[in-house]
């Protein structure tokens, strides 16, 4: 039996063949799960907000424009740099508050999602699958042993 790990907002966590990430309560958040296929091993950030509001970075797992940085560099030694041997999953970025029009509130996950997009791709590191956007907060479970995340909603319950 391997390690469980609860990856709250901000963090980033490095696991091996048995371990589990979980995050609870995952909404407008991007979860990024980062996994070597080959060595069973993988990590995740929980993701809060595309950049900060000024150039002051204290957890740069809170930050997309830092985290996909982060949590690739935690990562490539294992791969001796080759991101071609990463995939990548993406969840969350729900509209959490869809009467909320404030205007860094609006479609908040959904810019996060891009700004990790855009950062994975600078790094040529291959998105499988995505579970982004709705309006429904998520559970999610990430398992190292076979590169799956098991997601429920209040509408039910999915692998990706």
């Amino acid at each position: 039996m391997g390690r469980r790990f609860h990856v709250n907002i901000g963090e980033w966590v490095i696991g091996r063949e048995d371990d589990e990430f979980i995050i609870a309560g995952l909404g407008s958040c991007i979860a990024l799960y980062l996994w070597i296929p080959d060595l069973r091993r993988g990590g995740m950030v929980h993701i809060l907000l595309p950049q900060p509001r000024n150039h002051q970075v204290k957890r740069p797992g809170r930050y997309a424009v830092t985290a996909v940085e982060t949590l690739w560099n935690e990562l490539r030694v294992y791969v001796a740099g080759d991101a071609q041997r990463v995939i990548a999953k993406l969840v969350g970025g729900a509209l959490m508050f869809p009467h909320v029009d404030h205007p860094t509130l609006v479609n908040l996950g959904l810019r996060t999602a891009e700004v990790v997009r855009t950062r994975l791709q600078s790094f040529n590191i291959k998105i499988a699958a995505e579970d982004i956007g709705g309006h429904e907060g998520r559970y999610i479970r990430a398992l190292n042993r076979e590169g799956l995340i098991y997601i429920r909603t209040r509408s039910g319950e999915k692998w990706l």
